[in-house]
């Protein structure tokens, strides 16, 4: 079987889940030499960094530009490709079915067999933890998914329920695929990253441990306030954190002052893989506060590497560790308290959880992922693509413009119906890391309007679009910045995406001053 996979989204060290989910998984799937062949579609911040070793597949990079590389300028001289249409991609390469492992099936409404794995869907259940425009990017991306793919990966029993319900989803068109832990997670592998880990940076064992990006639904508010429980109990361990520092980290570094946790706390940021394994044997235990999990990798990593755990009673949680792990109502910090308490006195109890926790590791594996996902491939292949129901938003028609607000230094809007829509409103705010800048903005390769921002702050522009007559060839509007800057490259953040302002609204505009809204994804 020939299978197309689309992981032109996936953003190494950012992507965080999606992304140790991709790798695994293709790797399984590789290992298994089943005889089927991947054509792996990539994106020019992926492209060379997706390193899956050897086995049946090849790479295509998709670009945002005219590539220099040989193999995708011809890709482009062939199919007319620019990097928002995999359309002709997918079948030129002749594949059987289409697999987009990122939880958004593009292109939307392709004519073959497609499936599209999604890890969670946290906005249904939290939407106070997403911005308007996060809410809009999901809501525009993730039930449309399910809806047209002829069948949905989901990665746990929790998460298939959870589809099946809120979006009126048939039972069997929704499969769960459990995820698993690295290859290779043994208490032996931990142990032996120990010394280099402690030397690192200065650990001593019997400490609490908590890997995770401090997004909200990770609930570090509410485990550092249980802390400060123990604390007025007498009992004071070291949490040591590692992860990202996102959006509300600040604030949570504050908390840490006004709860007096300065020296309890200690956040390591991101740790090398090679010696991850050892903060593991150090820890007196995982503490995994979440709020909402789709599956939960550290707690099968945890038990894989003989480490006891305290989590919470939500969500997929339970169906991940069993009767392996003490519970709490991540939702009170008292009961967090209690358990953590509990686990760091009673010896014997963290031994129990340790061996229940090998066993219960024991049952997720990459392979098994690897083989039920390619049963559902040879199950699927065949099948027609799946109509398209009513009411579904219709794909995005606008390329370079981020869920975030960020634009890129090309925003593309595809197909404007210029006999309908007589203006562009460009409202945004210019970064104080690129300026001046100058905006172009074009239509039909015809210069229509242009932006000199010197200065960083809001800016606005309504731009007039050429007048054409009813049914003529839809034209693309490029919004062009000359300007960009890369967040990692400065030293902001990890972000390798080329940006160059933030875009607070871009609408059409028709002659009623009626707007049709146009969002990032």
């Amino acid at each position: 079987m020939k299978i197309g996979v689309n992981i032109f989204p996936l953003r190494p060290r950012i992507a965080g889940g999606h992304e140790f989910y991709v790798r695994n998984l293709l790797q399984a799937m590789l290992r298994l030499d089943a005889g089927h062949f991947f054509s792996i579609i990539t994106a020019p911040w992926n492209h060379r960094e997706i390193d899956l070793g050897k086995g049946s597949y090849r790479k295509i990079c998709i670009e945002e530009k005219p590539s220099h590389w040989s193999i995708v300028r011809h890709l482009r001289a062939k199919l007319g490709l620019g990097h928002w249409d995999m359309y002709r991609c997918a079948l030129e390469s002749d594949v059987d079915l289409w697999f987009c492992p990122m939880m958004d099936l593009q292109p939307r409404n392709i004519d073959i067999p497609s499936v599209v794995t999604i890890a969670d869907i946290q906005h249904e259940f939290y939407p106070q933890f997403f911005s308007p425009e996060e809410l809009r990017h999901r809501e525009l991306t993730l039930k449309p998914s399910c809806q047209l793919a002829t069948a949905v990966i989901a990665v746990s029993e929790h998460c298939r329920q959870s589809l099946i319900e809120r979006y009126q989803l048939d039972a069997d068109k929704v499969h769960r695929i459990y995820e698993a832990a690295s290859p290779g997670c043994t208490p032996d592998s931990a142990r032996e990253a120990w010394s280099r880990v402690a030397k690192e940076y200065g650990l001593e064992k019997g400490y609490i441990l908590y890997p995770a990006n401090t997004w909200p639904h990770k609930n570090h508010e509410l485990l550092f306030m249980a802390l400060h429980l123990l604390k007025k109990r007498g009992v004071s361990p070291t949490l040591i954190l590692t992860g990202a520092h996102i959006a509300p980290s600040a604030g949570l570094k504050e908390l840490v002052k006004q709860l007096d946790l300065q020296d309890q706390v200690r956040h390591l940021g991101y740790v090398e893989q090679n010696i991850f394994p050892g903060l593991y044997h150090g820890a007196a235990c995982l503490v995994f506060p979440s709020l909402y999990e789709g599956f939960g990798i550290p707690l099968v990593e945890a038990m894989a590497f003989g480490c006891a755990v305290a989590c919470g009673s939500v969500c997929s949680i339970p169906e991940v560790v069993g009767e392996a792990a003490l519970f709490y109502d991540p939702r009170k910090p008292d009961s967090i308290a209690d358990a953590l308490e509990r686990m760091l006195k009673d010896e014997d109890l963290r031994s129990q959880l340790v061996g229940k926790g090998l066993l219960q590791a024991a049952a997720f594996s990459w392979e098994n992922a690897a083989k039920q996902t390619l049963a559902l491939f040879e199950n699927v292949r065949g099948r027609k693509a799946a109509p398209k129901p009513e009411n579904v938003p219709p794909q995005d028609v606008v390329e370079g413009f981020y869920a975030d607000g960020w634009a890129g230094p090309e925003v593309l809007v595809r197909r404007v119906e210029l006999s309908r829509w007589r203006a562009l409103m460009l409202q945004g705010e210019a970064s104080v890391h690129c300026i001046p800048v100058k905006i172009r903005i074009m239509a039909d390769r015809q210069l229509i309007g242009e932006l000199q921002i010197a200065d960083p702050g809001e800016f606005s522009r309504k731009i007039d679009l050429p007048v054409v007559a009813a049914g003529r060839q839809l034209p693309d509007v490029h919004i062009v910045a000359e300007r960009h800057f890369v967040p990692k490259k400065i030293g902001l953040n990890n972000d390798t995406r080329r940006l160059s302002y933030r875009i607070q609204n871009l609408a059409l505009l028709d002659a009623g001053s009626e707007a049709m809204a146009l969002h990032g994804r």
